[in-house]
């Protein structure tokens, strides 16, 4: 096995300096090795997110880990804060451990230690690759062990990759269907779909003052929040739902779990049954083809996506305060239920867009028709649109929609924003479909994004994204009179 520790955070911290603060770091002594953190300037409660490659590990050895805590001092010796010491002998199975460390004394007279200290823990398999950094030498000349620093996106992708271990039952985002049912089949036997989502779902159901956000499954939730509560879902952790405020935060959750199957709840096999639905000449027709090309799913794919579609049915009966009609819905539903077994790469512009718009409408009609289509009843919830006097509202949240129906289609990793080289494919596209028609030069791309990025971050949200199409969506109307044409 292997071994990498997370320096992530400390609390309560013992005031070392005449300000009442401190300007903490960490020691990490493993064997015969040391590195440090970072110093986090005036503060008792720092948080340094650095990550150590410790290298290959044995828990049969009983060797003792030690994380020291020190103040910096720029005139003086540096002041001793605290440590934790911990014997390794208890972290023998493969998984991510967190936990909050309560720091220690070294037994010395006059040592003032408070506080506590929040580390990681990642043990891998050793056929998982782990990212390093070619071995720096000290100021002494002594060679350190690899270190990852202080990057997010690094810890977050260790972890992902521990996720992938074989030997990991509790991992839930990223797992079949299939997969699950078979692994919590000792837990759970009697249910029918898998006990997370169904979990979630309910929570919806039996907090019906949710039903009323604003937005709800439209505006997205905070990206670092959610990638952390699917970390502790994934390591087994039972997350109370109560203690999340933000109900974005869950519905971006649930919208996550589907997005990341790794094939979609419509199927790969289904996808173009489902795509020949917006072909029936009815609605009757329509409804009669889509009951019939679901009879083909998997049982537990059938069972799931109607608990799915049925809460986002019973959130249309609050439309007029959560501000989302059926076709809003299904636009962002859409994408996490179904997607193109060819991938992600944009072919025939107009092709895509049209593939796009088809599966939406197939949503959208069952979202609107589902007692007929799930519960098979002859009568059917029908959707009231709005009054006359929210019309120019609803125009906008059609120009709204479109704008969320391209986003969607150039934001190949699901991230929530465009990178430079998704916001490159999609500038392209749109030029081609102008009536420009021509590529743009790299300096007009580099242009458009700096105009578009409100932030200045380098990437597009899709917050940023709207507002620019609501200002110029009648300039690049070809990009629409082709996605038309292609349904």
């Amino acid at each position: 096995m292997e071994l990498c520790v997370v320096i992530d955070s400390g609390k309560d911290l013992a005031a070392k300096d005449s300000n009442g603060l401190s300007d903490p770091y960490c020691t990490v002594n493993w064997r015969n090795k040391k590195f440090r953190t970072r110093v986090c300037k005036a503060t008792l409660c720092p948080v340094w997110k650095e990550c150590f490659f410790l290298g290959d590990f044995d828990p049969t050895k009983n060797e003792v880990l030690e994380v020291e805590v020190w103040d910096k001092d720029r005139f003086a010796s540096d002041d001793f804060m605290g440590r934790v010491r911990l014997v390794m002998s208890n972290f023998d199975k493969v998984g991510l451990r967190k936990e909050m460390y309560p720091l220690q004394t070294r037994g010395r007279d006059k040592e003032e230690v408070s506080g506590q200290l929040r580390l990681e823990f990642i043990v891998k398999s050793k056929d998982l690759a782990v990212p390093q950094k070619a071995a720096a030498p000290t100021k002494k000349g002594k060679e350190m062990p690899p270190r990852l620093g202080r990057m997010d996106k690094t810890i977050s992708t260790l972890k992902c990759e521990l996720c992938v271990a074989p030997d990991l039952p509790t991992r839930v985002f990223g797992v079949s269907l299939e997969d699950q049912m078979k692994r919590q089949k000792g837990k759970y036997p009697d249910l029918t779909v898998p006990h997370f989502p169904k979990r979630l779902i309910q929570y919806f159901h039996d907090h019906p003052e949710l039903w009323k956000t604003v937005g709800i499954f439209r505006v997205a939730g905070s990206k670092s929040a959610m990638e952390h509560t699917k970390e502790l879902i994934d390591v087994g952790d039972i997350v109370d739902f109560d203690s999340i405020k933000d109900p974005h935060h869950l519905a971006g959750i649930l919208k996550c779990y589907f997005a990341e199957l790794p094939e979609p709840v419509l199927t790969f096999e289904q996808y173009p049954n489902f795509l020949a639905v917006c072909d029936a000449p009815s609605k009757a027709a329509k409804v009669l083809s889509i009951r019939a090309t679901l009879s083909q799913l998997p049982e537990v794919n059938r069972l799931l996506l109607s608990q799915y579609l049925r809460l986002i049915h019973l959130l249309l009966s609050h439309t007029e305060d959560n501000q989302m009609g059926p076709q809003a819905f299904a636009i962002v539903i859409a994408p996490t239920v179904a997607w193109d077994p060819t991938g992600n790469g944009i072919g025939d512009i107009a092709t895509t867009y049209g593939n796009i718009l088809k599966i939406t409408n197939t949503v959208e009609l069952m979202i609107t028709e589902y007692e007929p289509i799930f519960v098979k009843k002859s009568g059917s919830v029908r959707y009231e649109p709005p009054p006359p006097d929210r019309r120019l509202q609803r125009s906008k949240l059609l120009v709204d929609d479109q704008a969320r129906v391209i986003f969607d289609c150039y934001d190949h990793d699901k991230g929530g924003s465009l990178d430079y080289n998704e916001f490159q494919h999609f500038f392209r596209d749109l030029l081609l479909t102008s009536q420009i028609s021509q590529l743009p030069s790299q300096a007009e791309i580099d242009d458009a994004l700096e105009n578009m990025d409100a932030d200045g971050n380098g990437e597009i949200t899709f917050d940023e994204f709207v507002v620019w199409w609501r200002r110029v969506h009648k300039k690049y109307s070809g990009l629409a009179r082709t996605t038309l044409q292609a349904t």
